[in-house]
């Protein structure tokens, strides 16, 4: 009914019982024509793993070969713990251009290698950001480093994200230590 359908904007935000996606899955694959997608599942406390019911809404989201803009929003989901399966499925999408994802404030997340593997593999990208703040968990900076380092950013062969992302976790780390007049 859907199929010829381009762009789709499906906002979820606060729906706190949601936590299983995968009947979203299921019809997302089904939109072979989709050239836009927004989703939003800011505040959905229930929201562990995106995969975890199974097949669901990563694994369906590389089978959108027509995909050239997504926007993610999964801020403030303080159950979420687990993205690997949305790298992957991310990595499928060989024509994605820009791309957004929003992980700020997910005080579980503490692991995106898997996830950042994924985004090595999006070579027609040209917009990308991702937003991991106060994700107070998460340790593992050099995987981004080294999955970014796959993707072709213009005019910035020379540019050493390891390097970058180690200055960023200084920043960060001077930012939250407590001042000598704080003890």
């Amino acid at each position: 009914m859907l199929q010829g359908l381009k762009s789709l904007d499906m906002k979820f935000s606060a729906c706190s019982q949601l936590q299983n996606l995968r009947p979203l899955g299921q019809a997302l694959g089904e939109l072979s024509s989709l050239r836009e997608l927004t989703m939003d599942f800011s505040h959905c406390d229930k929201l562990s793993d995106p995969e975890a019911q199974g097949i669901g809404v990563c694994h369906r989201l590389g089978e959108l070969q027509m995909l050239e803009h997504l926007q993610l929003d999964l801020s403030y989901c303080s159950a979420l713990c687990e993205v690997g399966a949305l790298g992957l499925g991310l990595g499928e999408l060989r024509g994605l251009k820009h791309l957004a994802v929003n992980f700020s404030y997910c005080a579980q997340l503490h692991d995106v290698t898997a996830f950042a593997r994924g985004l090595g593999k999006l070579q027609a990208l040209e917009k990308f950001a991702v937003d991991f703040s106060f994700c107070s968990k998460l340790k593992n900076f050099k995987s981004v480093a080294s999955a970014l380092k796959l993707l072709p950013i213009l005019g910035c062969q020379e540019l050493d994200l390891e390097e970058l992302l180690d200055e960023q976790k200084k920043i960060c780390l001077l930012y939250t230590s407590p001042s000598p007049r704080d003890s």
